[in-house]
């Protein structure tokens, strides 16, 4: 599964890649939101961040996928893969999606 969609005005646009890379081929069901609007799968508001849900037999995580004080000028297409770990973003110093985070915790 992949879900592409962008965030951010006209002029400056922050486009966010979320792959499927749970292990056992789970279907991986994801939900967006802002603080304001749900945007499904489609993040095309201006805001300055939004989180996901993310659902699999069994786990019901979520996290925040776009945070303009840590993502801004770190990446303008930011690719992320989701596996039971938590959420690792794609490196564009190494190529690689070692830049990983825990999920959110839940209150």
């Amino acid at each position: 599964m992949l879900v592409t969609s962008c965030v951010g005005s006209i002029w400056k646009k922050t486009c966010v890649t979320i792959r499927n890379n749970l292990t056992d081929e789970s279907t991986l069901t994801v939900h967006c939101k802002s603080k304001n609007d749900d945007l499904g799968i489609q993040f095309s508001s201006e805001g300055h961040s939004f989180f996901c849900s993310f659902s699999w037999p069994d786990r019901f995580e979520w996290f925040n996928m776009y945070v303009q004080s840590r993502d801004e000028g770190k990446c303008i297409f930011c690719s992320w893969t989701i596996s039971p770990n938590g959420p690792c973003r794609l490196n564009g110093l190494t190529g690689e999606y070692d830049l990983c985070y825990h999920w959110n915790r839940r209150s």
